[in-house]
């Protein structure tokens, strides 16, 4: 809805006769309505435009800070779905690894230059991928703990709480399975 705008003029009368210079602008419901209508829109257009804001400044920050990134480790919990904003969800699970070479499930999503990280229940690390070679992953410095098969290697380890609007450290996942035999 377009806002109309009012050109408000004052009542101009002569006080002892009561003669009516200029009538005046009449304050009426409809005329409030529109401004409380104006009101709400610009409220809720400078609502959006400080979530493009925060998005783009989130881009910015992120953007180049590890080759490949490209901002992909941010969510602005805005609701809004960005295609430059959002967060990597490529991961695999660790076969095995030596100190530079990890072994994975498979590759598919990760690229040359992206920092992953790999994590345990009780340990993690942040490295930067030197290269690819079908189910193999080369970084380019060595890690310094040991990580059991099953591992996460992600992109990010993150998972994000809708209901609380936060992203908060992923689980390393366990199992228990129940086999029933009848």
């Amino acid at each position: 809805m377009t806002y109309a705008k009012t050109n408000w003029q004052d009542r101009l009368f002569i006080p002892d006769t009561g003669e009516v210079l200029q009538e005046g602008t009449k304050v009426t419901a409809a005329r409030m309505n529109n401004i409380e209508e104006g009101i709400f829109v610009m409220h809720s257009q400078f609502d959006q435009l400080q979530r493009q804001i925060l998005r783009l400044q989130a881009y910015s920050d992120a953007n180049n800070r590890v080759v490949g990134n490209n901002g992909t480790f941010v969510d602005t919990f805005d609701g809004m779905k960005d295609v430059n904003l959002k967060l990597d969800m490529t991961r695999t699970t660790l076969v095995s690894h030596t100190s530079t070479v990890l072994t994975v499930e498979n590759t598919v999503g990760f690229i040359v230059g992206q920092e992953i990280t790999i994590a345990s229940l009780t340990a993690y690390e942040n490295r930067v991928i030197n290269a690819i070679n079908g189910k193999t992953i080369t970084l380019t410095s060595g890690l310094t703990g040991t990580y059991p098969a099953g591992a996460i290697v992600a992109r990010s380890t993150v998972e994000i709480d809708t209901t609380n609007k936060k992203m908060k450290r992923g689980s390393y996942k366990t199992y228990d399975v129940t086999i029933s035999v009848s």
